[in-house]
């Protein structure tokens, strides 16, 4: 009796591994196209210096609790350009899926399906783009990055701890000395030698419009909240910024 009922349990062991199978293999998988599965851009870091190259890697991300077998196409275009760039097609790649294969994701994971190499020649946002999934990137040449050293230096300074930079733009601002470092008490005052020379008072010609560096960050261990703070774009003073709410 107890033979008996260990081949039972045996069996029907054998018989679930079997359906399981089935399910993934043959005319019972999950034939996916690219409109039903993620698709993710990802690069190590949010920005790079001019001159230096960054790897953009394309991921293919299957959500559900089965694996799934994706269908191939002819070509993808994998786009990548600099805003600043004359040329805008220069960064462009059509991938080719050989032999046509089908690609199985297994389910509740990812996999790298295409890395491409980039070498910016232009400074300033820099985007890549396949199967409407998009990473921007910012592109710094030598002011720029600066000035997103002095931004981050300034409000980790007052207090406001920074993270990784969402953006950094040049246009005019008047200013409204959102940052007024001389009026706060928690302020770290060894830091201030640099900031001497934009207390509003004694420089009345600062409230007046002028180009900046807007550079914006995420604020530390808060995604989704910023800071942003405006540096004049001649002198590198603080003379202004806000933040979210």
């Amino acid at each position: 009796m107890a033979d008996t009922s260990n081949r039972i349990i045996i069996l029907s062991a054998l018989l679930l591994v079997v359906i399981i199978l089935s399910l993934n293999s043959g005319p019972y998988r999950t034939i996916v196209t690219v409109n039903d599965i993620e698709v993710e851009i990802v690069t190590s870091r949010d920005y790079y210096t001019l001159g230096e190259n960054f790897t953009a890697t394309l991921y293919f991300e299957n959500n559900g609790t089965r694996d799934v077998w994706m269908k191939p196409m002819d070509e993808l275009p994998f786009l990548g350009r600099s805003i600043n760039d004359p040329e805008p097609d220069t960064g462009d790649t059509l991938i080719h899926w050989s032999h046509g294969h089908m690609i199985r994701i297994p389910a509740k994971s990812k996999i790298t399906f295409f890395e491409r190499d980039y070498e910016p020649k232009f400074s300033g946002e820099f985007i890549i783009t396949c199967l409407g999934a998009n990473k921007t990137v910012l592109i710094l040449d030598s002011e720029s990055e600066g000035a997103i050293q002095i931004g981050r230096y300034f409000l980790d300074g007052v207090g406001r701890k920074t993270g990784r930079v969402l953006f950094i733009k040049y246009e005019e601002k008047e200013p409204n000395f959102y940052c007024d470092i001389a009026l706060k008490s928690d302020v770290e005052w060894d830091r201030l030698d640099i900031w001497d020379r934009m207390l509003k008072w004694d420089r009345p010609e600062m409230r007046e419009i002028r180009p900046c560096w807007v550079i914006r960050f995420e604020q530390a261990k808060r995604p989704g909240h910023f800071y942003e703070v405006w540096l004049d774009a001649s002198e590198y003073i603080v003379v202004g910024g806000t933040s979210c709410r």
